[in-house]
């Protein structure tokens, strides 16, 4: 395992400069994982490190199998010995279960020099260089050296525009978009019981559109609670203080959810502080900031007391409506969303022609009103065309859905002049008036459907 990892150490002190590689000018190149790296010497806490990491596109480094960075060419900066440096392995989310900076699935590599401490506060992970790169998890509150990776400017441009076709929301004045969210909050910094901070929120935000669901804040992961890494405080004041927020075990003890409202959902994310874990005399959530840097918890307390509170409300994103479209060949009637495809180079009677269209998932046309009939006449243009369904009798004739075609435009009453005159043919050159006629006659024909979204 110490030979691998001694790979990447190699190449980080071996490695070549970064000229015209895609990377700014003092980041390390790593070639084979197509990324950029940076070592940073002045120790922060893991979260304060990764912040500054993503301050410049990028995220503390993942190491996710054996041959990360193994034959990369990365530039010649030494790490120090015995220093350790934080990387992006974390369980703060679950403890034993690992996982690289924000991502969902689990870490299957690792490199422990010490297999892992228990324990709510080591979890967080350096990596340090005279232990062939092996692997520590420690408290996130301590400082140490960290290392950053980000994407080559390429590739770093395409996932911005993809980020920003997510996440590009513009939100009322006094608000701030929380990154990579469509997530706008405010801080109030009033002092007032849970149920009043919960009302301001709900109701007093004057955002005039229901759809924004305007709530307390509703902290669900540990990227929005870094967020708030350093703004827990009255302005000017370098003082931390509690902020209500949305969860709450009000309705039953244990189960929180993010509103007590009819449409509450429950909340999976609860990062409780240490020693001041939930009781059952208490009901409503602070947001508390960490010391030093430290990961902001969660303390429950008596809804009755007063406190500052952070409201939120979520833009929608705004998809373009997908349009049902037409094959080729056929002609869109949009009102209807009808496809028609005029069969102007075959003729047959009207069973087969009905056949025929069948055979594309079609069936003969239908007219339902003027417009539509305005419409097929001019794609149809000249000729004779099998329309609607017939086998009426006795002067009747009905659409193809069985039921009597209440819209008529017929050129002459129907007189049945052949006895067996029970199909209906559209002419034309006589503005599209129709006509009844034996369904024995071979005619062109106009087929039907229903137009489809594009798969």
């Amino acid at each position: 395992m110490q030979v691998v990892v001694l790979t990447f150490l190699v190449h980080v002190i071996q490695g070549q400069e970064a000229t015209s590689t895609g990377c700014p000018d003092d980041w390390i190149v790593a070639h084979e994982d197509n990324l950029c790296l940076k070592i940073f010497e002045e120790p922060q806490t893991w979260v304060r490190a990764r912040m500054e990491c993503r301050c410049h596109d990028g995220d503390l480094v993942e190491i996710p199998n054996s041959s990360s960075f193994s034959n990369g060419a990365l530039s010649p900066i030494r790490l120090r010995v015995r220093a350790h440096y934080w990387i992006g392995l974390n369980d703060r989310n679950k403890e034993g279960s690992y996982t690289w900076n924000n991502r969902k699935e689990n870490a299957t590599y690792f490199n422990w020099a010490r297999l892992p401490a228990g324990g709510s506060e080591n979890d967080c992970v350096s990596m340090m260089y005279n232990q062939g790169f092996g692997w520590y998890n420690k408290p996130c509150y301590i400082k140490l050296r960290f290392i950053c990776q980000r994407l080559k400017d390429g590739d770093l441009a395409a996932h911005k525009a993809n980020l920003a076709s997510k996440y590009t929301v513009t939100c009322a004045d006094g608000w701030r978009q929380i990154p990579n969210t469509r997530k706008c909050v405010r801080l109030n910094f009033e002092k007032v019981p849970w149920m009043e901070a919960f009302d301001s929120c709900y109701n007093g935000t004057n955002l005039n559109d229901s759809n924004l669901r305007p709530n307390l804040l509703n902290v669900e992961n540990h990227e929005e609670n870094d967020y708030f890494q350093g703004k827990l405080a009255y302005p000017g004041r370098t003082t931390y203080t509690p902020f209500w927020i949305a969860p709450t075990d009000s309705s039953t003890e244990g189960e929180y959810t993010n509103t007590v409202k009819n449409d509450a959902e429950r909340v999976s994310y609860l990062p409780w502080k240490p020693r001041f874990r939930p009781s059952g005399a208490k009901d409503c959530v602070l947001l508390v900031a960490g010391r030093n840097g430290a990961e902001n918890k969660f303390v429950e307390e008596n809804c009755q007391i007063r406190q500052p509170y952070v409201c939120q409300y979520v833009v929608p994103l705004q998809t373009t409506p997908r349009v049902k479209e037409c094959p080729e060949g056929w002609e869109k009637y949009a009102p209807s969303e009808t496809c028609f495809k005029v069969m102007a180079e075959k003729r047959r009677q009207w069973q087969k022609a009905r056949d025929e269209c069948k055979e594309m998932e079609a069936d003969l046309a239908v007219i339902p009103d003027q417009e539509t009939l305005d419409f097929v006449k001019d794609i149809a243009k000249t000729s004779r065309y099998w329309i609607v369904s017939g086998q009426g009798r006795k002067g009747r004739f009905r659409g193809l859905d069985k039921h009597w075609t209440e819209f008529k435009a017929w050129r002459n009453p129907p007189r049945n002049l052949m006895v067996d005159e029970y199909c209906v043919e559209m002419i034309g050159l006589k503005e599209g008036k129709w006509n009844d006629k034996s369904c024995r006659a071979k005619n062109h024909f106009i087929c039907e459907k229903a137009a489809a979204l594009p798969s």
